[in-house]
């Protein structure tokens, strides 16, 4: 099934909107002293389309079904910048 326009939009402004929330989550804990959520080597974390339709894929899709589009996108971002432990 193809994507309308409006459909991407609203998608793109979804993802957006996921991307600042995990930012000011990440900025948040680490003001707070707890771990960070994840390692990305710059402020802001780059993401690009296939790494997260990639990334997306990679969830299991009952665990994709059960989950935000923000905590699908923070799992996909402790992935490609996990954290020293």
């Amino acid at each position: 099934m193809a994507l309308f326009d409006g459909d991407l939009k609203r998608l793109q402004a979804e993802a957006v909107a996921a991307g600042t929330a995990i930012r000011n989550d990440r900025v948040a804990a680490e003001k707070a002293g707890q771990p960070k959520l994840y390692c990305s080597p710059a402020a802001k974390a780059s993401l690009g389309q296939n790494d997260f339709l990639n990334g997306l894929q990679a969830i299991p899709a009952a665990e994709r079904s059960r989950i935000s589009l923000k905590q699908a996108m923070l799992q996909i971002l402790q992935k490609k910048y996990p954290c020293p432990r």
